[in-house]
C-alpha cells in the first residue's frame, strides 16, 4: 500500500474527530458509535494492507522463509530478486495473491539439444535424468524402439545432447555351400602317380538363419539362430594308382637335369603352400616366391613343365616343377599360392585337378638347345680343320727340300712330340678367335682350302724334328 491512501484514512479520522467535538447530548451519542466502527475498520484495513506476511520459497531445492507485503507472487519475487527465466516453472503463479505462510515453488529448467534422424532441436526441461526428459517428451523408452546416448540414468545438464537411432530387428536368410569329402582307396591295377575319379564329388548347401539388429541403416549386430541343410555333400570317390610299371620314355624330352621323363597325366587332389615357405629354398636349390607358378611334386623331375586343371572350375594354369611334394597321401601335386589362385583353388584349400605334362614346349627348347650346341660345335671344329689346312699349306710350299719346322704352342715348348699332337695342338690354338695363327692362315685360307691335306704333307718326320732346346 503506498503513503497517499494512508494520508487520506489519516485525514478522514481526524476531520470526524473535531466535527464530533461540537456535537452534544443524543448526537454526540451517535458519533461515540460511529467513531467506535471506524476504528475498528481501521485497524481490519491496516492489518490487511499494511501488516508484513511470511511466505516460504523453494528454489530447485533450496528453501527459505522471506517477508513481505507483496499483493502477488510475482511482486514477492520480484520483491526479493529472485530471477525467474522465461521457460522456468512457478507454482503458484506469479499472479497469485499473497497470503500468510504461502509456500512458492520455483522449478528451474535445463536447455538441451535432441538429435532424431528426421530433425535436431534445442527443448527445455526440468527433469532431473535423460530418462525423465524424453518421457516428459512423451519418447518411449522402454520397448527398444531407439538406440538412445547417454544412458537414461545418466543426469541432465545444460546443452547436454541426447541421441536417438531407430533400432530395428529382422530376420535375414542365407545359403552357404557345403564343401564335399575326397575319399581315396589304393588301386593296385593303376598306374602308381595316377588317380582315378570313381564317383564325382558334389557340392551340398545349408540354409542360415539369422537375427539382425539395425541401428538406423548400419548392421549393430547379427546372430545366427538357426541352420538347415537343403542339400547334403556327396562325397568324392579316388582310385590311387600303386602299380611300380613305369611310365613309357619320349625320346628328346629332356628334363633340366638330364632326367627321360615320358608323357604323364594324373587326376587327384590338389594343394597348395604360401607364407610359411615365402623366400625358403625349394628341393632344385631356388629361392620359393609363392607368387610365381610353380609347384611341387613327388617324381616329376625338376622344370617339368605341366599344365594343371581345376576340375571343379575348368580353369587351367601351366606350372614349372621346382620342388617336392606334398607329403601327404592322396594328394599329387602342391602348387604355389599364384598357380592356386589362379584355378580358383585359393579359397578351398584343396580340390581335384588333372594335370598334364606340356611335351610341345619343353622338346622344342630341348632340341633348339641341342641344335645350337651341336651348331656351335660343328662350326667351330669346321674353322679349326681350314686353320690347320692354310698352316700347314703355307709351310710346306715356302719349302720342298727341308723338313717342316712347325712351332709348338706354348705350353709344349722344350718338350718331343709326336706329328699327331703338333696338329692337335695347332688346330686347337686357330679355333681360338685371338690366336695370330688364325689371322695369319685367314689371308691364304681360300687358296689353301683347295688342297687337299693328304697331297701336301712332307714325308714323316722323326720325332726329333720338333725338338727345341
Amino acid at each position: 500500500m503506498t503513503e497517499s491512501p494512508k494520508k487520506g484514512v489519516l485525514s478522514m479520522l481526524t476531520g470526524f474527530m473535531l466535527k464530533g467535538t461540537m456535537l452534544k447530548g443524543k448526537e454526540m451519542k451517535a458519533f461515540c458509535l460511529s467513531a467506535t466502527a471506524l476504528i475498528f475498520f481501521w485497524a481490519f484495513f491496516w492489518s490487511i494492507f499494511f501488516m508484513p506476511v511470511h511466505a516460504t520459497v523453494n528454489d530447485a531445492g533450496f528453501v527459505y522463509t522471506v517477508e513481505s507485503r507483496a499483493a502477488n507472487v510475482g511482486e514477492l519475487l520480484a520483491e526479493q530478486g529472485i530471477n525467474v527465466a522465461f521457460h522456468d516453472k512457478v507454482y503458484p503463479g506469479i499472479y497469485a495473491p499473497i497470503t500468510e505462510g504461502i509456500e512458492i515453488t520455483i522449478e528451474r529448467t535445463v536447455p538441451y539439444v535432441l538429435s532424431q534422424p528426421e530433425t535436431t532441436a534445442t527443448y527445455y526441461t526440468t527433469a532431473s535424468t535423460v530418462k525423465e526428459a524424453l518421457e516428459e517428451m512423451g519418447i518411449p523408452v522402454n520397448n527398444g524402439s531407439y538406440f538412445i546416448s547417454p544412458l537414461l540414468e545418466d543426469p541432465i545438464y545444460s546443452a547436454m545432447e541426447i541421441t536417438l537411432v531407430h533400432r530395428r530387428v529382422v530376420t535375414e536368410f542365407t545359403e552357404e555351400k557345403i564343401q564335399y569329402e575326397i575319399e581315396s582307396k589304393e588301386d593296385r591295377e593303376l598306374q602308381k602317380g595316377r588317380h582315378l575319379i570313381v564317383k564325382e564329388g558334389t557340392l551340398g548347401l545349408r540354409e542360415l538363419e539369422y537375427i539382425v539388429v539395425y541401428a538406423g541403416d548400419e548392421v549393430y549386430s547379427r546372430e545366427l539362430v538357426q541352420e538347415r541343410i537343403v542339400k547334403e555333400p556327396e562325397t568324392a570317390l579316388v582310385h590311387i594308382g600303386t602299380k611300380e610299371d613305369r611310365p613309357p620314355v619320349i625320346s628328346g624330352m629332356i628334363a633340366s637335369r638330364g632326367d627321360r621323363i615320358g608323357d604323364y597325366s594324373s587326376e587327384g587332389i590338389a594343394s597348395w603352400y604360401g607364407n610359411e615357405f615365402h623366400g625358403r629354398k625349394t628341393s632344385n636349390g631356388e629361392i620359393y616366391d609363392q607368387y610365381s607358378l610353380t609347384a611341387a611334386h613327388r617324381s616329376l623331375p625338376f622344370g617339368t613343365v605341366v599344365r594343371v586343371t581345376s576340375l571343379d572350375t575348368g580353369k587351367s594354369v601351366v606350372v614349372t616343377i621346382n620342388n617336392r611334394g606334398p607329403f601327404i597321401e592322396g594328394r599329387i601335386i602342391d602348387l604355389s599360392r599364384g598357380a592356386a589362385q589362379a584355378i580358383g583353388l585359393e579359397s578351398q584349400g584343396i580340390g581335384m585337378v588333372r594335370i598334364e605334362t606340356i611335351w610341345e614346349e619343353a622338346v622344342m627348347r630341348a632340341e633348339t638347345s641341342e641344335t645350337s650346341e651341336a651348331a656351335a660345335a660343328s662350326e667351330a671344329v669346321a674353322a679349326a680343320e681350314v686353320v690347320a689346312v692354310a698352316e700347314v699349306a703355307a709351310a710346306a710350299l715356302e719349302t720342298t727340300a727341308t723338313p717342316v719346322a712347325i712351332e709348338a704352342p706354348t705350353a709344349l715348348q722344350g718338350e718331343i712330340i709326336s706329328h699327331e699332337t703338333a696338329v692337335q695342338e695347332i688346330v686347337a690354338s686357330a679355333a681360338d678367335e685371338t690366336s695370330p695363327k688364325k689371322s695369319a692362315a685367314a689371308d691364304i685360307a681360300p687358296s689353301a682350302a683347295e688342297i687337299m691335306l693328304p697331297e701336301i704333307l712332307p714325308e714323316p718326320m722323326t720325332e726329333s724334328t720338333y725338338y727345341e732346346p
